[in-house]
């Protein structure tokens, strides 16, 4: 669908720009930072969410903590720092490293078949430790409930999984391609399971929670029944509804996969301890927080539980996470090289179109903010200075109350009348001469035109997106300021 300019761009529109809690006062646990604060809650702004938990870490410490909106149904449930999210795929970092704590103590080959363990799932005699946590065996992806009829509630065996993954067929020859799939984890909890002869859920909780004083964390249906956990929500015409409860889907069904529930404050330890190196030895770090390889040796994005990537220049190490019927989506960021880990939970379900680019724009502010001289973004290629020099005016002018009528297209001056030319040097005018321009980029319009946005980096810390229309004939035919 084509866009036009007059859809898009014909009015002036101002949002706020002074960042705000929702919350009405602190809750125990927070701690406060004035930046990262206005970052999170600025985002929280934008209702993508009824509920909102961030943790920041540096260094070794925990930087800052608040949670924002609700954790249930009744909007007296806060959500705070310390209040418990189905983390979903998240679970995936725990689970990778309860592998490589068996390979560190020699319990465990990275490159052994699976077969000594799970003869039943397809190309098991082929398929090796490495390529489940690397994501490259090609086992089916699941739980499709389309596909079969899986167990949704209560209780949930690994067996019966296992049984039911049994029947799929492989979706390629292992090692010869990436593809993201559940069952690679929910097969290597299997494995610790049996190799070490103690229930996955019982070796999160000695290896991982007890030992980190992770107290607001759980694994599977019993901990979708501790105290003030966040209940899934889904968007809807007037906002989230909550999940039914007889809807909601057991967390033991994901499994090693995505069953883990805890807190944005415990998920803070987590990152510190792996920040530390308090977990694995340095080698084996450098080994999980690498790419992974394909067998004709090219290298993947992501590597055991992990996608490897950066941020301004940044070596980064990620991971989202979303457990459909239980919880929301959830984001684990590490910049090894800065000593940040950055926690984003949230218990919406569904951010329609955008999936969970709120989060990855939240993750990449935080850095921003906490880090500035670290991370700063960087202008994308193709910038035209003509066209740079002309939006810094045209911003200089709507701060001074003089549009520059002659400048633009008929049907776009005509807008600017009195009142709102001097309504919008009341708005524009106070938030002074950007610290920095950066160009985002150039999109085609309708008509010939072309779009182009900047973000502004404001005296006031917050960073608005100016975006600016210019026609087929020079024109400034448009211009939109967003949060």
């Amino acid at each position: 669908m084509k866009r036009t300019i007059s859809t898009i761009l014909s009015p002036v529109i101002l949002l706020a720009l002074v960042p705000h809690s929702a919350s009405a006062a602190h809750d125990d646990g927070v701690v406060p930072n004035p930046a990262l604060g206005a970052v999170a809650a600025k985002a929280f702004a934008r209702a993508f969410t009824p509920g909102l938990a961030v943790a920041v870490v540096h260094d070794g410490k925990l930087v800052y903590a608040e949670g924002f909106g609700y954790a249930g149904p009744a909007r007296s449930e806060r959500v705070t720092p310390q209040t418990p999210f189905a983390i979903g795929s998240i679970t995936k970092q725990m689970t990778a490293l309860l592998a490589l704590r068996l390979v560190q103590r020699h319990r465990l080959g990275l490159d052994v078949p699976i077969v000594r363990w799970l003869p039943m799932l397809p190309n098991a005699r082929a398929i090796t430790v490495r390529e489940l946590l690397d994501q490259t065996s090609g086992l089916h992806n699941y739980p499709d409930l389309m596909e079969h009829r899986w167990p949704t509630q209560g209780r949930i065996r690994l067996a019966r999984i296992l049984a039911i993954l049994a029947t799929d067929r492989s979706d390629f020859v292992p090692g010869t391609r990436w593809e993201y799939s559940n069952a690679n984890y929910t097969a290597l909890a299997a494995i610790e399971s049996a190799v070490t002869g103690v229930p996955y859920g019982t070796l999160l909780r000695r290896e991982i929670f007890s030992r980190l004083r992770m107290k607001r964390s759980g694994y599977g249906v019993s901990a979708q029944a501790l105290p003030g956990i966040a209940v899934p929500f889904l968007a809807a015409k007037n906002g989230f509804q909550p999940v039914p409860a007889t809807q909601r889907l057991s967390l033991d069904l994901y499994s090693g996969a995505g069953g883990v529930v805890a807190s944005a404050d415990d998920l803070a330890r987590w990152d510190i301890a792996l920040l530390g190196g308090h977990l694995l030895t340095p080698a084996m770090d450098r080994l999980w927080w690498s790419p992974g390889r394909l067998a004709d040796g090219a290298a993947t994005q992501y590597g055991m539980g992990w996608v490897v990537g950066r941020l301004d220049g940044q070596r980064e190490l990620w991971h989202n996470g979303f457990a459909p019927g239980a919880g929301g989506f959830c984001w684990n960021a590490l910049f090894p090289d800065e000593g940040l880990g950055i926690v984003v939970l949230t218990n919406a379900g569904s951010f329609a179109a955008a999936g969970d680019a709120p989060l990855r724009r939240l993750v990449a502010a935080i850095a921003r903010a906490a880090l500035p001289s670290a991370f700063a973004e960087r202008p994308a290629a193709g910038e035209n200075p003509a066209v740079t020099r002309l939006v810094e005016a045209l911003w200089a002018a709507y701060g001074a109350g003089k549009p520059p009528l002659a400048e633009m297209a008929p049907g776009f001056a005509a807008l600017f009348t009195p009142s709102f030319t001097a309504s919008l040097a009341q708005g524009v005018g106070p938030l002074g001469t950007p610290k920095r321009w950066v160009f985002l980029g150039a999109s085609a319009l309708g008509g010939g035109a072309t779009l182009y946005r900047y973000r502004l980096e404001l005296a006031n810390g917050t960073t608005p997106t100016f975006a600016v229309a210019i026609d087929s004939a020079g024109k400034i035919a448009g211009s939109r300021l967003l949060p």
